[in-house]
């Protein structure tokens, strides 16, 4: 008797799992992705394209503005509403503990997948996250109708600078007010500053990258006043020769100057090469939805993320780095990618740390008290030094607190 009510039971539980099954392939599943920075049209096209390939599953696509995307995200968290995945800048890693992330089954990434990139984003050798494309360093971008050879020194566009004021042409654009940009400089002299989950601020590399960088407002070469939406309208228009910029803005810049667009090198400074930040934007799973009961259809959307088909779409529309090695290959072979490559090469990856966000929050009252004449260049320098380590206390504070919420 008890032998038969046994198997009854087993039979009951493997229809029940039965029906479960296929009622989760047969019905509509709505996958929630955040992301940020994005262009929604682009997200639009990439899930319609993988709902053409998936009926039963409708991708949800939002774009965040950076400066709001993680206060948004924790309180979901806090909610227990997170979406199941987000498309963030590898820095936000450092959050991994309070976004809650799962680590990431080796069968969702494909062999494709670069190694190196996987490396690069792991936290104490546990991947938290998938790659999807890199780059987004800074690049020197010129019109060819002002400019016949690039300045390769900061000396050099001097030089240039005469000529082309003679002209009414303005000579560089940079969105100066901007810690990405002026990083680049600090990097130049061996200034990075993050150790680890540590800032170590260096007083006298500090103050030579602050000098070198406001020089290009005291000797005329960029308009302190004119914004990024300035400055490139004045590229757009004819009316700048240089502008520096992102790899993002790449596929913008050719669509506006067309064959007058061209890209060098940063121009070395007192012989150093500039040295840019570099990151990659990353899939990863809030709220540890890789363990969920979604997690066959997530890993089916990781999948086609990292496929050649995604990632030939995302280097046509952003022209940044495929992630698939094999995409990479087959697409990167003109010559402005030559020195997008090259660039990228002299660039210093993103830390996975929270220490980022406290030097950039850090670094930015300091560096612009100085170009606008409130602090010399010594005050400045001991200023974010103050700033960054008051920073980076509030925001391991903060990650500590918001870490044991659950």
């Amino acid at each position: 008797m008890n032998l038969f009510f046994m198997i009854k039971i087993t039979y009951f539980l493997l229809f029940v799992l039965f029906i479960n099954t296929h009622q989760l392939n047969a019905k509509t599943i709505n996958l929630h992705l955040w992301a940020t920075p994005f262009e929604p049209k682009l997200f639009n096209k990439i899930t319609h394209l993988f709902h053409q390939q998936n009926p039963n599953i409708n991708v949800i696509a939002t774009s965040y503005p950076s400066d709001d995307f993680k206060a948004a995200l924790i309180q979901t968290i806090l909610k227990d509403e997170a979406p199941d995945m987000i498309l963030i800048p590898n820095d936000l890693l450092g959050y991994h503990q309070v976004l809650q992330l799962a680590k990431i089954p080796k069968d969702w990434l494909l062999d494709t997948t670069s190694k190196k990139l996987l490396n690069e984003i792991k936290i104490n050798q546990q991947q938290f996250a998938i790659p999807i494309f890199t780059g987004n360093h800074l690049l020197l971008f010129y019109n060819r109708q002002l400019i016949d050879k690039p300045a390769k020194t900061w000396q050099e566009m001097y030089q240039q600078h005469l000529k082309l004021q003679a002209k009414s042409i303005n000579t560089l654009g940079i969105n100066i007010s901007k810690m990405y940009y002026f990083i680049g400089f600090l990097n130049a002299y061996n200034g990075f500053p993050v150790k680890g989950s540590n800032i170590v601020i260096n007083i006298d590399t500090t103050v030579k990258a602050l000098k070198a960088y406001k020089r290009l407002i005291t000797d005329n070469l960029v308009d302190i006043h004119c914004d990024y939406v300035c400055k490139n309208q004045q590229f757009f228009n004819g009316e700048l020769a240089y502008n520096i910029d992102g790899l993002w803005a790449y596929q913008n810049n050719k669509r506006r100057l067309k064959e007058n667009l061209a890209v060098a090198l940063l121009p070395t400074l007192d012989g150093l090469k500039l040295k840019s930040m570099s990151g990659s934007h990353v899939l990863a799973f809030p709220n540890n939805s890789s363990q969920s009961e979604k997690a066959s259809v997530i890993k089916k959307f990781a999948h086609f993320l990292q496929g050649d088909q995604i990632q030939t779409l995302l280097y046509q529309q952003l022209h940044m780095i495929p992630a698939n090695q094999n995409t990479r290959r087959n697409l990167l072979t003109n010559n402005d990618d030559k020195v997008i490559f090259e660039q990228l090469s002299q660039t210093i990856t993103m830390p996975v740390s929270t220490a980022m966000e406290a030097l950039w929050d850090g670094m930015d009252v300091g560096v612009n008290l100085f170009l606008n004449d409130q602090l010399n260049a010594v005050q400045a320098a001991q200023f974010i030094k103050k700033q960054t380590a008051r920073q980076l206390i509030r925001i391991k504070r903060l990650n500590n607190i918001e870490g044991k919420i659950h």
